[in-house]
């Protein structure tokens, strides 16, 4: 498949797709890709993330586009991040965890901290948790408004 045919059945599922078939098949992610795939200059990676774009849509119509939570991280993992890992080389994307994750990775390391003595120096605040809630809000904000965001749960 061609770029522009791959864009016109990619943008054409935000209208025939509810928000949690969206959600499972990364739309938001994979919709980007579309979005700013002239900015790849890199010609052998043009032809990569088209091969894989157009593996992606094939097996998400083979699925009906229904995926359990599984099935939808190995499909994040297989296509998403693969394709991720082209355009922040490129085209300046990011990648974006959950907050769920956020947090969860945040508190344990203040945690680690807490047991090492070093978070007394910090007034016993959750530091890294802080952090990195602030780095997903400048990523939300910043990156989310110009469309350069890709991740598992995005």
């Amino acid at each position: 498949m061609e770029i522009d045919e791959i864009r016109e059945i990619i943008l054409s599922w935000d209208e025939i797709l509810s928000p949690s078939l969206k959600t499972r098949i990364h739309y938001q992610s994979v919709r980007n890709f579309v979005r700013h795939f002239e900015e790849i200059e890199n010609l052998q990676a043009r032809r990569v993330i088209t091969d894989v774009l157009s593996e992606y849509i094939e097996v998400v119509k083979q699925n009906d586009y229904i995926f359990d939570p599984r099935p939808s991280n190995w499909l994040a993992k297989n296509y998403v991040v693969e394709i991720g890992n082209y355009y922040r080389r490129y085209a300046n994307f990011s990648l974006i965890m959950s907050t769920y994750i956020i947090v969860l990775c945040g508190l344990f390391c203040d945690l680690l901290l807490l047991i090492f003595g070093i978070l007394s120096k910090f007034h016993y605040l959750p530091v890294v948790t802080i952090v990195l809630i602030l780095y997903h809000i400048y990523l939300r904000l910043y990156k989310g408004s110009n469309g350069r965001l890709y991740g598992i749960s995005y």
